[in-house]
């Protein structure tokens, strides 16, 4: 999965119901919907790279 486009590792390993897609979205946008989830560890896929967001209490972190 570390060589697979990141839809491909999401629809893996996560709950499909539970996948969420931003397209065209404005950041703030996307970080206010972030913020309004429960704390935790996201798994975000961006054009190349896979990535995780980790949101705790009012913080975003990117974890590359």
């Amino acid at each position: 999965l570390a060589q697979a486009a990141s839809e491909e590792m999401i629809r893996t390993v996560c709950i499909r119901k539970s996948i969420k897609r931003y397209s065209h979205t404005p950041m703030q946008t996307f970080i206010t919907e972030l913020l309004q989830l429960e704390n935790g560890l996201y798994v975000v896929g961006l054009d190349f790279h896979t990535g995780f967001i980790y949101h705790n209490n009012d913080a975003l972190y990117f974890i590359h």
